[in-house]
């Protein structure tokens, strides 16, 4: 057994006692004797770590039930009478509410550090390979907050919920009467609402300003990649004339033997080919027994099709089955491009599982009802 001496032990009690008077070391709830550090200290160590982990859009969902179910039992100890319970739930409502603002506001640093750590990242790896968790974070976090927050979302119906039940409480406490400490109590609550409204709004607005950028820089690059691939398929099997190109593509060269790289004009002229259709060269098929090159497909012919096919219940579902031997890849790029913008009338459909004829992909499609004429030009 080691007993400290008693100079050390005035040491550690002088120590202990300058920790509490600070509020650095707080006592353990029904145990005096024994202290924990701050919440407040710990969050704050953590903020000046840079620790920040981006949460689930789900654990927004159940502090949401959870006020719910809070301002439905004030209204019940209103209506008993039960002035501790009115308190007692009102605070711990409080309380939830700022740990829902503290999560956003958490959130949303993490969404600026999955943005800044994907733009410092090796430009030696693919975009999508270093943007790949600003995708995950969008489809996974910002898109299901974006639906949460809406008009007709879980967050907007909750907060909508809550505030006309403390509407009616404040009401019910002014005419039944009870202390002054009771009522400021659920005032502050309704305060506190309003506040958790406005910086929910901020972090879905900031993080979209945060990620929109580098999610359309991927949807780009894969656009760009795409019309080279398209521009290389045709050049291998019909020659470089088919691309028809009037003007000389522009390319500086480097000091480094072999190593060419492109300016804005050739990534610009690569982004146009994917709307590009190669002229059909007929030749005679007399005494030829080789096999023709498979006809490469165009987004323009796509889209064609897909106007004279309407309405279509499920743009995936229709991609998959029309152009079962397509790759993945441009499946997806042709959904993405008849899906963005006002081109068609739709309706966004649930998330469920696609398969290709080599993967899986989870995503919602959408219901094509019809074209918007107004904008045949695109």
């Amino acid at each position: 057994m080691n007993i400290i001496p008693q100079s050390e032990q005035s040491d550690v009690s002088n120590v202990i006692d300058s920790l509490l008077n600070v509020d650095i070391l707080v006592p353990v709830a029904n145990n005096p004797n024994r202290f924990e550090i701050n919440v407040v200290i710990m969050e704050f160590v953590s903020y000046l770590k840079n620790e920040h982990r981006l949460g689930l859009s789900e654990e927004i969902e159940a502090y949401l039930k959870r006020l719910e179910l809070l301002a439905n039992k004030i209204a019940q100890a209103v209506q008993a009478g039960e002035s501790s319970e009115i308190v007692k739930s009102a605070r711990e409502l409080d309380l939830r509410m700022r740990e829902v603002i503290k999560k956003l506001q958490h959130d949303e640093k993490a969404l600026e550090g999955i943005a800044e750590q994907a733009k410092m990242a090796n430009k030696q790896i693919p975009l999508r390979q270093r943007y790949a968790e600003v995708i995950s974070s969008w489809d996974e976090y910002l898109e299901p907050m974006v639906e949460m927050i809406d008009l007709k979302g879980v967050f907007d119906r909750t907060v909508r919920v809550v505030e006309n039940q403390l509407q009616n409480i404040i009401h019910k406490m002014d005419v039944v009467g009870v202390l002054i400490d009771e009522l400021e109590i659920v005032r502050q609550a309704q305060a506190r609402m309003m506040a958790m409204e406005k910086v929910a709004q901020h972090t879905l607005k900031r993080g979209t300003e945060i990620l929109l950028p580098l999610r359309e820089e991927v949807r780009i690059n894969n656009s760009i990649t795409q019309g080279a691939s398209l521009a290389l398929a045709i050049i291998r099997k019909q020659g470089i004339n088919d691309l028809k190109v009037e003007t000389r593509v522009p390319l500086l060269a480097q000091s480094h033997k072999n190593v060419v790289s492109s300016s804005a004009g050739i990534e610009k002229y690569i982004y146009g080919l994917h709307h590009f259709e190669p002229t059909l060269n007929r030749f005679p098929a007399r005494h030829s027994d080789r096999k023709s090159p498979d006809k490469v497909i165009t987004f323009n012919q796509v889209k064609r099709q897909v106007i004279k096919s309407l309405p279509i219940a499920d743009i995936m579902t229709w991609l998959i089955e029309n152009y079962a031997m397509v790759s993945t890849d441009n499946i997806i790029e042709w959904f993405a491009m008849l899906t963005r913008g006002d081109r068609f009338h739709k309706q966004r459909l649930i998330r469920q599982n696609y398969f290709t004829k080599t993967h899986r992909i989870s995503l919602r499609s959408y219901q094509i009802l019809q074209k918007i004429y107004a904008n045949s030009n695109r």
